[in-house]
């Protein structure tokens, strides 16, 4: 590409510095990517003119993960949305992934062919390159960093210590610090949340008895509880509804349709935030149901 073309897009601050001195140490996870809208997807839409036709060339593939096995070559706005539910980039612009259907074989003989240069990455064993630091990296990948990039990868553990202290994770979530480093900060959900996901056993209800400080009968309540509409429910929608309906401890077969934050809201006719106001609120109180 003629270097008069080619404009590439720098980030006003380092991702280090972002999560220090912007996001006071708060960390992404799988559930909340706001490193992708900071300096993804986020900063291509600040820079385009959304009402611009404009065509996006990029490299991903189907074979990369279950996520992106439906994707094609072209995909507009429309075939976006569908994808994922909505459009994080604007109607007009169409992107293009002409190599969509290349397995990883595929894309190594290429560039076995052609003699091009890759990154070294790949030689201390990455199987893709991109951020250095994901919450979908695999504990593989984790060990692969601590290896070859100690000094990256001491300074994220400082980030996720510090993190764990100012945003009350072993309060909040009930992740014990060593358990946090060793990678549950990339979910970002609690103890709690992990537990009722799986199957229901005698074990369980006692390891969520435990934690929550509450009797085996009312953890059992936690399990397997979805709201009218359908939801399924998280373990703080469960204890709002019964923080606020009553916990009829002594009920074991506890079947009353309890309901999801939306409904709720609705129901109590307050916002969602003053939902999560309230939940803070009851969590400060030391109220074990949270």
């Amino acid at each position: 590409m003629p270097k008069d073309k080619l404009n590439i897009l720098n980030p006003k601050i380092g991702f280090y510095q972002w999560i220090v001195k912007v996001k006071n140490y708060f960390v992404p996870s799988a559930m909340v990517r706001n490193c992708c809208s900071t300096y993804k997807e986020g900063q291509i839409n600040k820079y385009y003119n959304k009402k611009e036709n404009i065509t996006m060339v990029t490299g991903v593939r189907k074979h990369e993960s279950t996520k992106r096995a439906k994707y094609d070559f072209v995909m507009d706005s429309a075939f976006r949305t569908v994808l994922h539910g909505k459009d994080n980039l604007a109607k007009p612009w169409i992107t293009l992934a002409p190599i969509v259907e290349w397995k990883d074989e595929e894309v190594w003989l290429y560039i076995l062919r052609e003699q091009l240069e890759y990154n070294n990455q790949y030689n201390v064993g990455f199987n893709r390159c991109g951020c250095l630091i994901c919450p979908y990296q695999s504990d593989y990948i984790d060990l692969i960093i601590e290896e070859n990039y100690p000094k990256q990868w001491a300074r994220w553990l400082e980030i996720l210590k510090k993190n764990y202290v100012i945003w009350h994770v072993g309060e909040h979530l009930k992740w014990s610090l060593e358990e946090w480093l060793n990678g549950k900060w990339k979910q970002g959900t609690s103890k709690e949340y992990e537990l009722i996901n799986l199957a229901q056993t005698d074990e369980r209800v006692k390891q969520l008895a435990e934690i929550k400080g509450i009797s085996e009968i009312m953890a059992k309540k936690f399990w397997n509880r979805k709201c009218t509409c359908g939801k399924k429910l998280n373990p703080t929608e469960i204890a709002m509804n019964f923080k606020t309906f009553g916990r009829f401890e002594g009920v074991a077969n506890d079947l009353r349709q309890l309901l999801c934050k939306k409904c709720f809201c609705e129901q109590e006719r307050i916002t969602k935030k003053e939902y999560a106001e309230l939940t803070y609120r009851y969590l400060e109180e030391g109220c074990n149901l949270f």
